[in-house]
């Protein structure tokens, strides 16, 4: 039971928070995101959510066992749950990947064909951030609004800040 405590959503949630709460002091003192903060909290948060659907599986498998399915043999409980598991515990962390994953290549083209200009390097990993913890399917909204909020924001922000011409070159 305390690796279903350990696992749970609120304190992988409550961790999400923390490392956002961090990023956010850091910025606020040096105007600049921490990237090595982000690329670690990216990895930790990864291996974390990975782990919690391993926990779940385990208990799963356990349940299993225990319960009506103790009629089957070992091989195919095991193949049984490991499908079930597929579906229940990893279907959503996989696809909130793939969408991360997707999110993360647009930043980056954006990022390069910019020269730095329009986005910061550490942005696409705030971005995965996002994704992951959205899961499925909120990680479909989240993406629709990271790209139609600023759009919609454009309006008041020429309205509201002054546009210099870029200065050339040359």
């Amino acid at each position: 039971m305390r690796a279903f405590i350990l696992f749970s959503p609120i304190v992988h949630g409550t961790f999400f928070v923390v490392l956002l709460i961090v990023a956010l002091i850091h910025f606020l003192r040096t105007k600049e995101l921490p990237s090595r903060l982000l690329r670690w909290g990216l990895f930790v948060f990864v291996i974390f959510l990975v782990a919690r659907g391993a926990v779940y599986s385990i208990l799963q498998f356990w349940a299993f066992r225990a319960g009506a399915l103790k009629v089957l043999p070992f091989n195919e409980l095991v193949i049984y749950t490991m499908r079930y598991s597929a579906l229940h515990y990893f279907s959503s962390f996989f696809l909130g990947l793939i969408i991360a994953l997707f999110l993360f290549s647009i930043f980056w083209i954006l990022e390069k064909r910019s020269h730095g200009r329009l986005l910061d390097t550490n942005e696409r990993y705030l971005v995965v951030f996002g994704a992951l913890a959205a899961g499925w399917p909120g990680a479909v909204l989240y993406a629709i609004g990271v790209f139609v909020l600023p759009l919609l924001a454009t309006p008041w922000l020429l309205q509201t800040t002054e546009v210099r011409p870029l200065e050339s070159g040359g």
